[in-house]
């Protein structure tokens, strides 16, 4: 049962891969911006766990 699921799966994970390469060129602004968006939420956080280390 695993040999015949196997390719299965290699096939799933494939039309994964190309629905996020895809997703990529047409929505890469949108992807940025949550990236942006993530960056700036670490920062601040760390920031936050910084001052309070320090003060």
């Amino acid at each position: 049962m695993m040999s015949n699921s196997f390719p299965f799966n290699i096939v799933s994970v494939l039309s994964k891969y190309s629905k996020a390469i895809l997703c990529d060129k047409w929505c890469w602004s949108s992807r940025s911006s949550m990236l942006m968006l993530f960056i700036i939420y670490i920062h601040s956080y760390s920031f936050h766990l910084v001052s309070e280390l320090t003060f």
